[in-house]
């Protein structure tokens, strides 16, 4: 049987490993005794994966990112160029051939952020310039509303640095439509639908329902044409 067949394998094996070589001295069980043994290491943990690597930049939001979405990065760090190894479902990153960070890929996911709270500083300046001080200054000075609705998207999350983009681009809204109606776009977005103002704003805008009538907009709040859904 082949269970029999490698038994003998065993037996055949242990005698040619320990049997005396002819032009020098000792076998070759000695020189793995002597020479080798002490010097193995254990087997790796987890099966051996094929990886790929990239350069990626950590931007001021500690974060690097892959595939559209994003990684948190120690802050001290924020600035640097740094490698990815990625896996099937693991992201190491690694600064001068250390490891600094690791994260579980994100999969079928636009947007989403992977963060470890020992990345994070305890001060927000640590983030340099653009961080959620800059930020709620600057709506501020835009208008009341978006004042809200900035704060709002702050106290709703856990880390700040993970609104900073959706923030920025709200924020940009101004210089395309004013300050104005930005601020007015905000109020109706808050009054429709509070816990989900971000996606409204833009939408507001675009369709211009921010420009009518208080009456107006009571009877047009709730109804989506069906270009919103594209």
């Amino acid at each position: 049987s082949l269970g029999e067949y490698n038994e003998a394998i065993k037996k055949e094996l242990k005698l040619f490993n320990e049997r005396p070589f002819q032009k020098r001295d000792g076998s070759r069980y000695k020189l793995y005794a002597e020479l080798e043994k002490d010097a193995l290491l254990p087997l790796p943990k987890n099966p051996y994966e094929l990886a790929t690597y990239k350069s990626a930049k950590v931007q001021s939001n500690s974060c690097i990112a892959y595939q559209k979405n994003f990684y948190s990065v120690p802050y001290e760090h924020i600035g640097e160029v740094v490698d990815l190894k990625l896996t099937d479902d693991v992201l190491k990153v690694i600064l001068n051939k250390e490891e600094i960070a690791e994260h579980k890929i994100i999969k079928n996911r636009i947007g989403h952020y992977s963060i470890d709270p020992i990345h994070m500083p305890e001060n927000s300046n640590a983030y340099g310039e653009w961080n959620n001080e800059r930020y709620l200054n600057w709506s501020k000075n835009i208008g009341p509303n978006v004042y809200k609705v900035i704060s709002k998207l702050f106290d709703t999350t856990k880390h700040e640095v993970t609104r900073y983009r959706k923030v920025h681009s709200l924020l940009k809204l101004a210089g395309q439509y004013s300050n104005a109606r930005l601020d007015k776009a905000c109020q109706l977005s808050l009054s429709i639908a509070p816990d989900k103002v971000y996606r409204h704003v833009k939408d507001i805008l675009k369709r211009g329902e921010d420009l009518k009538n208080d009456e107006e907009n009571v009877s047009f709040a709730f109804l989506r044409g069906g270009d919103y859904f594209e």
